[in-house]
């Protein structure tokens, strides 16, 4: 018994434009799910990057003081010069070897780190 011939013998890969549409919206819900749970990701990995550096320049502080024999300052500053006394740790902090305690880098070569704002 022979094959039957059809004259659509070879189907043509590719989509039907229902097909299409459809994975498109498939694709646009998805996309509306994910977008604010990666946003909140962002926002997370800021808050643990900037936790993470405020560590590790403590720590820094601690090694400093324990190699130099002197005390360590860990301060806020917004120009890497001075201490401010706001608190305001995200425009920027400042570690130094303070010798005369007035808050004021006196010599360069006693600031160990200074950090920009963001």
């Amino acid at each position: 018994m022979e094959p039957k011939h059809h004259s659509w013998r070879f189907r043509f890969g590719g989509l039907t434009l229902i097909e299409l549409i459809i994975t498109l919206a498939i694709a646009s819900i998805l996309l509306t799910l994910a977008i604010p749970n990666f946003r909140s990701l962002i926002r997370e990995t800021a808050i643990t990057t900037a936790v993470n550096l405020m560590v590790a320049h403590l720590h820094l502080a601690r090694s400093e003081s324990i190699n130099r024999r002197e005390r360590s300052t860990l301060c806020p500053s917004r120009d890497g010069k001075h201490c401010f006394d706001d608190y305001q740790w995200h425009h920027g902090f400042i570690l130094f070897t303070d010798l005369n305690r007035n808050g004021t880098i006196d010599d360069r070569r006693s600031c160990a780190a200074d950090t920009p704002g963001r």
